[in-house]
């Protein structure tokens, strides 16, 4: 069999080379985690990938070099701003060449239909129109740094429970309308290098191996970059090649083997020219990406150190800058915002996530990330003599035990190749930064076997206060703790245990001790746990893992009420001119690998927030850290003003006290209704109806179609009654705009629209002002939208009286909808209004000063 392939080795000097066999099955997979292979003796180097949306984290999942994190992509998504979005993109993919990386697993643009979906913060955006034209931005701005970008997850990831299982049940209107719709815009107006299927099925066929929704890719879109595997979400050998998935990723492959590849090349069971396409796609890729005809070894193998990340004055302006825009002002009774200039020095902030605030989400976002700017710290430095009070506790898990271990001490790790702690199998010995571990694929040298061995790990911990402490233990395996050689608690775990967990939901996997352990300020005490190998065996490839790993918490237990009552009695006490209350959520509440709990804020931080804004002397604000929309109905109307801050990257602090203190006035609009309840949402609670039986798909039914979101407004769907409306965002100033101009262009089939509208600043702050036009389509042959997000922009920083047209561009895809019968899309003679979102968001029409309708003289179908 003959394979051949081009590529350039240096300028003007291209290469036909014949692969052979082994060669061309190699560079369909992964070499190992992170890389795909190198070819030294074809001068084809390896490339490098990285996690993630919001920073290059490198190889190291915990503890790796110092990244930039930006704002989540909910936080990118309020911005509203495409100039912001490929800003971004080109920092990140800056940083990710620092971590020696030429692919970045980013952007994310699935859909805000599941409002517990733990991922939404990864996500930009209910809308697809939002969001496949600030995904398409944020890739042109990636590869603009010779890095390719990878939008995932090809398709229909909407929930994180059972996703290894799940079968999203798309019919093809919503299909087409709302969930391809982000992904075809992207790939149209930027040209993705590589793009990743999802772990999921859509309509029976595991996405990875789906000929429907690949030749929607390739066929119509005409897309020719290299389709990759999500980590480990290949699920077969010639099914996902003849539908396209170019490449296995990671390494080492388990369904392109040689074995497997050979089999099925001789059964005929793989066409030889389709693999040669493929193999063209990846090299194609390769050469991109400057990873042909390397000179250095180490670089074409990849290998290169990964530097720590500095960020330089520009970046760090850009960073405060994105997380301040992205800054959701959600209301504001009597100009509660921005903070007097009277209030001087007396402010009272409350909450824990002032302090230790969430700038990332969990899973593929996290991150070690160059420097925080806490709120604390940042309100500090303006009013030095703030009074702050913790409140309650914010996070999931018990804290980590090496919290309160003896300063300078260290968290040793020991490995056995024995059941129980053996000296003689002793075989590796090490000190970890953390009372927590993991390790998963790439085994320790010396680990004879996986079924039997243990770890202990031993701290020396300092109680901060004399008290009763909680324990908590968490692993796939079974542990014992001990303190100073007495056994404090032990917990037993077999093999029905999900190893997964333990990369993602550790929530899951932690046992609290129910005796509370008493300690003494004064002393010393030695902690151990030893932990043993899990029981589980994977049995399902690709869907199941053999994870180890061991995490001990140990702290105070907290006594809420009397922390509600004293956080209350101290900010009372104040006579504070006003009190900022900072509440949210933490990689341990919103993640990859599981969705989350509950729509309320985690815990007692209700209660905390009633309580605070019953005793505050003057007007209470609220800071929402969280990377998605929280129930904000139980003190709604207690508080003076809310800000929805998400997950705003490593310059929180700097940007929400430019946000509180008026310096920067909030511009951000709802990317995503905030419903009064789980009950106002197109899908209700899905809890414990995503996860089914392993080996078995289990369905996830879209029987609201394309009703999502906002896309509910004004029909007959009852549920829908948002407490704040998508595209929702207030202003510390006053907006005007004027009579608009148009401009409409007939050709064959097809038709545009060019909108110019004057925007004046009529308040007396300098703001810019996020213009969201929408359109409402005629009655026609079937149900559609009241109204759709058809174009958007965001204005200059407007002086007080300045003003700026803004210019906006329809094409026919603004007036279109998916035609079932003819499985194309269509646009329908009639006419068309157009309409323009005011502060409130959808439902909030501005007045112009006329009626701006739009006729479509015929009806007209078209293809992508």
């Amino acid at each position: 069999m003959s394979i051949k392939i081009s590529y350039e080795v240096a300028p003007g000097n291209i290469r036909d080379q014949e692969l052979s066999l082994n060669q061309a099955i190699g560079l369909l997979s992964g070499k190992d985690f992170w890389r795909t292979r190198d070819f030294p003796e074809l001068q084809l180097g390896a490339l490098k990938f990285t996690d993630g949306p919001n920073g290059a984290r490198g190889e190291n999942w915990t503890e790796g070099k110092a990244a930039v994190c930006f704002p989540c992509a909910t936080a990118l998504g309020a911005s509203f701003d495409r100039d912001l979005l490929r800003e971004v993109g080109s920092a990140i993919a800056v940083d990710a060449r620092g971590k020696r990386a030429n692919g970045l697993l980013a952007p994310t643009v699935n859909i805000h239909r599941y409002i517990l979906n733990g991922r939404n913060f990864e996500s930009y955006s209910e809308d697809p129109h939002l969001s496949g034209f600030l995904a398409a931005e944020y890739i042109n701005g990636v590869q603009s740094q010779n890095v390719a970008a990878s939008p995932k997850h090809f398709l229909g990831n909407e929930v994180e429970n059972g996703r290894r299982w799940s079968d999203s049940v798309i019919d093809e209107r919503a299909l087409r309308e709302i969930y391809l719709e982000p992904f075809r815009l992207l790939c149209k107006h930027s040209s993705p290098l590589c793009l990743m299927t999802a772990y999921n099925a859509v309509n029976g066929e595991y996405c990875s191996e789906s000929p429907t929704l690949l030749r929607i890719v390739r066929d119509e879109w005409n897309y020719d970059g290299v389709i990759i595997s999500d980590w480990f979400g290949t699920y077969s050998t010639s099914e996902a090649i003849n539908a396209g998935l170019d490449l296995e990723l990671p390494g080492e492959t388990k369904f392109r083997t040689q074995q497997k590849m050979t089999e099925a090349l001789e059964r005929g069971q793989i066409d030889p020219a389709h693999l040669t396409t493929i193999l063209q796609r990846v090299v194609d890729l390769l050469q991109k990406t400057g990873r042909i005809g390397l000179s250095d070894a180490e670089d074409a193998r990849g290998t290169l150190p990964e530097l720590p990340s500095v960020p330089n004055a520009g970046t760090s302006a850009l960073l405060r800058r994105a997380a301040a825009d992205g800054m959701v002002l959600l209301k504001n009774k009597n100009n509660a915002l921005p903070l007097s200039a009277s209030a001087g020095n007396n402010i009272a902030v409350v909450g824990k996530p002032a302090a230790e605030p969430s700038i990332f989400g969990g899973g593929s976002a996290s991150l070690k990330p160059a420097h925080i700017s806490t709120p604390l710290e940042a309100l500090c430095q303006r009013y030095p003599s703030l009074v702050y009070s913790e409140g309650v506790a914010v996070q999931r898990l018990v804290d980590l035990s090496c919290q309160i271990k003896v300063p300078e001490s260290d968290v040793q790790l020991e490995w056995f190749n024995s059941s129980e702690p053996d000296e003689k199998q002793l075989f590796r010995d090490e000190v970890v930064p953390k009372s927590e571990y993991m390790m998963m694929e790439d085994i320790h040298a010396g680990l004879a076997d996986l079924r039997s061995f243990c770890t202990r790990m031993t701290v020396m911990i300092q109680p901060p206060v004399t008290g009763a402490y909680r324990l908590s233990m968490t692993s796939p395996g079974s542990q014992t703790c001990y303190i100073d050689g007495k056994v404090v608690g032990t917990v037993a775990r077999g093999a029905e245990v999900v190893t997964e967990d333990y990369i993602f939901n550790r929530a899951r996997l932690e046992q609290r001790i129910d005796t509370p352990i008493h300690l003494e300020s004064s002393k010393q005490y030695k902690l151990t746990i030893v932990t043993q190998s899990a029981k589980h065996s994977p049995v399902h490839i690709n869907r199941e893992f053999y994870v180890q790993g061991s995490r001990v918490g140990l702290a105070p237990i907290p006594d809420d009420d009397k922390d509600i009552a004293d956080a209350a009695a101290k900010v009372s006490a104040s006579g504070a001119a006003a009190t900022v209350v900072f509440v949210g959520t933490s990689t341990q509440w919103e993640s990859e690998g599981f969705d989350r709990v509950s729509y309320s804020l985690p815990l007692r931080q209700n209660d905390l927030i009633r309580a605070v804004a019953k005793a505050s002397p003057g007007p209470t604000i609220v800071v929402v850290n969280a990377g998605s929309a929280v129930d904000c109905t139980p003190w709604i109307d207690e508080v003076d003003a809310v800000i929805q801050a998400w997950f705003p990257g490593q310059e929180y602090g700097s940007a929400i006290s430019d946000v509180l203190t008026g310096r920067v006035s909030p511009s951000a609009r709802l990317p995503t209704t905030i419903p009064r309840s789980m009950e106002g949402t197109c899908t209700g609670d899905l809890t414990g109806k995503t996860e089914g039986d392993k080996g078995v798909q289990k369905r996830i039914v879209y029987q609201e179609s394309w009703a999502v979101g906002y896309r509910a407004f004004g029909g007959n769907r009852d549920w829908y009654n948002p407490l704040f409306a998508f595209g929702h965002g207030l202003s510390y100033s006053e907006f005007s705009y004027g009579a608009t101009k148009q401009e409409l262009i007939y050709g064959d089939d097809d038709i545009s629209l060019a909108v110019s509208v004057p925007v004046k600043n009529t308040g007396a702050v300098k703001a810019a002002e996020v213009v969201q036009l929408y359109v409402q389509p005629p009655q026609g042959s079937v149900e559609r939208p009241i109204v759709e997000l058809r174009a958007f922009a965001k204005t200059q920083r407007l002086a007080s009286g300045e003003e700026q047209t803004v210019q906006l561009q329809l094409s026919k895809e603004a007036f279109s909808f998916w035609d079932v019968e003819t499985h194309s899309w269509k646009v329908e003679a009639g006419e068309y209004t157009v309409l323009f979102a005011g502060s409130a968001g959808v439902g909030d029409w501005i007045d112009t000063g006329e009626r701006l309708a739009i006729t479509v003289d015929k009806t007209f179908h078209w293809s992508a």
